[in-house]
């Protein structure tokens, strides 16, 4: 009968801990790798006290690469992995053996004090050890600023007892069955709202779905790249539908992924990378203004700074607005500050920061963990989001509902000094009921508002969109004011407006006298009366309408 070797060591550097890896993981990890220096200071930051080291583990994702390529190969790779787990608790072997011989009790003992940091598995692949990592995100003392929509949760079984761990798997590279951007579909994969992440494929079957659209005729495996029509494959296959947005502006990105990661859509970022500084040529003559190559990263999570909201930067937009009437629009996404991506390059969870709203880069982590300290820029090309079937309305189509109800019938608001800031995002009619039910009627105008909306017969998927009247007087961020629903399952013809509901007297008057002037000027009436905004604008002055509730 075989045995699990177990072993306890106290956590002091991930160097140190990969010397303490049975053979063959131990040699074939680069103790110089990036990813090794990176992956040091994140288990110091969450805290690591304590690592248990699992031997022979067998890796459902590495067994089905193991099958399809590994296995074929003239050298002889072994099939199974090796699994360590981290804790924040200190223990050694003499506490661990005296927890697991006394009888097992729900939430007490060693494994159910809040200290388990999740866990990494390590594939016997040179230079490529990391089959999946999935530990806890950085705990965050200063507020609730990060925020993560896409974690799921990872049970793991361990000697007996059930442990759990909120994350978003992680992977490398191996870089003979995937490429980086297989490596970012399988963790936004593993983020999907509509996947389980024990359905989801393994590396070798998304390069597989990806080389059907697109064959590479240099080899049969794509390892050097994928195509966004391969991606997208690769998201028909596993049951989702792929949506290419390209690039416009710093605004629009970060408004997209606002949008979508709230409703467990992990989009995926095709870059290109640059030198911070272009000045001067590298050692090999290449002049440093030519691009580095180009990348993918899977979005985690982001951070959400605590200064006001800028301008949206629309002008790349295109809109049927009259310059004359368009007034300026602010959105919250503007605050994001710091995207947390799945760098296959470097790690979980990596950084990556904006200048500002208006600067068109991401400063990325490569050079801290190299011995190359160029800095280095990653700049946007698409985004690729793998969304479930039933999302039929984009962002682009609510985003121009709001932007023209903002210049046609909130100028008047505007001309007073005020500023309107929106939100607009996807989610789902049990997390908005949820919402909904956690509030007390006071929030309310009226109580019955709340029994209203809780009773609203609503879509699986639903577009929300708050809004923030900001004071005329000092400009700061106060609770939402009123809430905008539409339909995000409908086709694009229809009417998409749901229902709007105020949280206080003073939004219904001040978007009702806002919208008066307008819907009285026969100019503005003709150009405007057939949209969905003026719909909305209507529903104001229909004193027996059941979709404005105040």
């Amino acid at each position: 009968m075989n045995e699990h070797k177990i072993t306890v060591k106290t956590f002091s550097t991930f160097g140190n801990l990969i010397k303490d890896l049975p053979s063959p993981i131990d040699s074939v990890c680069d103790p110089n790798n990036d990813k090794i220096a990176y992956l040091d200071d994140y288990l110091r930051t969450i805290r690591c006290q304590t690592v248990v080291i699992e031997d022979c583990y067998v890796d459902k994702n590495f067994l089905e690469d193991y099958a399809r390529y590994y296995s074929r190969c003239f050298q002889e790779y072994p099939k199974k992995c090796v699994r360590v787990h981290f804790f924040a608790a200190k223990f050694g072997i003499r506490r661990l053996k005296n927890y697991l011989n006394r009888p097992l009790h729900s939430n007490e003992g060693l494994f159910y004090d809040g200290s388990y940091l999740g866990f990494i598995v390590f594939r016997p692949l040179p230079n490529a050890p990391l089959a999946k990592v999935c530990l806890t995100t950085y705990r965050d003392e200063i507020g609730k600023h990060r925020h993560f929509p896409v974690l799921k949760d990872y049970f793991v079984h361990f000697l007996g007892s059930e442990l759990s761990v909120k994350s978003l798997a992680f992977q490398e590279q191996d870089r003979a069955l995937s490429a980086c951007a297989t490596s970012a579909l399988w963790s936004a994969f593993h983020g999907s709202s509509g996947l389980d992440v024990n359905t989801v494929s393994a590396p070798s079957r998304i390069t597989e779905n990806a080389k059907k659209i697109i064959p590479q005729a240099t080899s049969n495996h794509p390892h050097r790249g994928l195509t966004p029509a391969q991606m997208s494959n690769s998201i028909r296959e596993e049951g989702l539908e792929p949506l290419l947005c390209n690039f416009i502006n710093t605004s629009y990105l970060k408004a997209l992924l606002r949008a979508y990661l709230s409703v467990g859509v992990a989009p995926v970022l095709g870059m290109t990378l640059y030198y911070g500084d272009e000045q001067g040529v590298l050692a090999n003559g290449i002049p440093r203004t030519i691009p580095i190559g180009d990348h993918a990263v899977a979005v985690a999570g982001y951070n959400m700074s605590e200064n006001q909201p800028k301008e949206f930067k629309a002008d790349d937009i295109g809109t049927n607005i009259p310059v004359i009437l368009r007034q300026p629009m602010y959105l919250l996404s503007s605050s994001i500050d710091k995207l947390y991506v799945h760098d296959d390059e470097v790690g979980p969870f990596v950084k990556m920061e904006f200048g500002d709203e208006y600067w068109q880069h991401l400063k990325t982590r490569w050079h801290m963990y190299r011995k190359n300290r160029d800095e280095i820029n990653a700049t946007v090309r698409d985004i690729l989001l793998p969304k479930p079937h039933k999302i039929r309305i984009s962002f682009n189509t609510i985003f121009s509902i709001i932007r023209e109800f903002n210049s046609l019938y909130m100028g008047g608001w505007y001309d007073d000094g005020g500023r309107v800031v929106w939100d607009i995002y996807l989610t789902t009619v049990n997390d908005f009921k949820q919402e909904i039910r956690s509030y007390d009627t006071n929030y309310f105008l009226q109580p019955k508002h709340k029994m209203s909306l809780l009773s609203l017969s609503l879509p699986r998927y639903i577009w929300r969109v708050d809004g923030y009247m900001l004071e005329k007087s000092d400009q700061k961020m106060t609770k939402k004011s009123f809430t905008y629903i539409f339909d995000a399952t409908e086709i694009e013809n229809s009417d998409l407006f749901v229902c709007a509901v105020h949280y206080d007297l003073f939004s219904r008057i001040d978007i009702f006298l806002s919208v008066l002037n307008p819907l009285l000027t026969p100019q503005l009436n003709t150009v405007s009366k057939f949209s969905q905004s003026y719909r909305i604008a209507e529903e104001y002055f229909d004193l027996k309408s059941n979709r404005i509730l105040y």
